[in-house]
């Protein structure tokens, strides 16, 4: 693997995980002191599920681009991680009972 894929392999997995771990460490908040920011524990636990799953993912995508020099099949997986954040994000639209905004 060249000098660039490792570049933009590292760009696209710690994008990911700043976003996972700040949506793991909100609902894990919000479930040991209440405040406003999810309307129910079902919320933050949809959430912190989500998040997990997308960390999952990325360390998976490592493990295989970087242990098993497995280049496309990791990018593809941290581009599955991006369409399971889209996932989280539009069945929360639709099943929350919060505002979005």
């Amino acid at each position: 693997m060249d000098h660039t894929q490792k570049v933009l392999f590292y760009l696209f997995a710690s994008i990911n995980t700043l976003i996972g771990i700040v949506y793991v460490l909100v609902p894990v908040s919000e479930l040991l002191s209440p405040r406003r920011g999810f309307d129910t524990k079902m919320e933050s636990l949809a959430i912190l599920a989500g998040s997990c799953t997308v960390l999952g993912l990325i360390f998976w995508s490592y493990h295989l681009v970087i242990v098993q020099q497995k280049t496309s099949a990791g990018f593809t997986v941290v581009g599955i991680s991006y369409l399971v954040w889209i996932a989280v994000f539009v069945l929360g639209l639709h099943f929350f009972k919060g505002s979005w905004q």
